[in-house]
């Protein structure tokens, strides 16, 4: 194997590295801040009035801004960050992106949960979905705790995913809280795939 083709594998990962690490996928309102609260308020994502990018299925999320405080409840959940947060009633909370999957990629979801009301039920589930919103790759669930807590869900897209758009989704019962979700492609999967298709157009040449 030529010195010269050595150094160009090695450039290629390494500029691969570099902008796979960049290139994380952007969730739009990912911390739930697009639809302006005044402290105190809350907003039905079911509702037409809704101006955020989430959807809910059964119109039992929202979000707010300290709604339950400002309701007399001492047990609040401030946001995780900002002022938005948020959370469901036994329903799911999702958006489809306009990206879609790459064949062999793995892609991380990581979402911070947490559960304001001590002795209330606080499972909460994390999904991959395609375009489809019911259509479920993988999920993983646990038991949310009375702070924030990060989670993740990891999946590698096969080819029957390729092309299809990333779907992320969530679940929560009791009032169970989501904030700042973020979505990231591992950047050695996507690294690997371009060194094999450098070294499929050497072997062609």
């Amino acid at each position: 194997m030529s010195r010269t083709f050595l150094t160009a594998v090695a450039v290629a990962l390494f500029a691969l590295s570099a902008s796979a690490g960049a290139a994380l996928i952007t969730v739009p309102d990912a911390s739930f801040e697009d639809h302006v609260l005044t402290e105190g308020g809350y907003e039905d994502i079911a509702a037409g009035s809704y101006t955020g990018a989430w959807e809910c299925d059964s119109g039992d999320a929202w979000i707010d801004y300290g709604y339950w405080r400002a309701d007399g409840w001492p047990e609040d959940l401030y946001a995780h960050s900002g002022n938005n947060k948020a959370y469901a009633y036994e329903d799911y909370i999702y958006q489809i992106l306009d990206e879609t999957f790459i064949e062999g990629v793995t892609y991380t979801l990581s979402a911070w949960v947490g559960q304001p009301w001590e002795g209330y039920a606080s499972d909460w589930w994390l999904y991959f979905t395609t375009e489809d919103y019911t259509n479920e790759l993988i999920e993983t669930s646990g038991t949310a705790g009375l702070d924030w807590e990060q989670v993740s869900l990891e999946y590698t897209a096969t080819a029957a995913d390729a092309g299809h758009n990333i779907g992320i989704k969530m679940w929560g019962s009791s009032e169970v809280s989501f904030d700042d979700i973020t979505l990231v492609p591992e950047p050695a999967t996507l690294a690997l795939l371009g060194l094999g298709a450098l070294m499929l157009r050497r072997k062609r040449s």
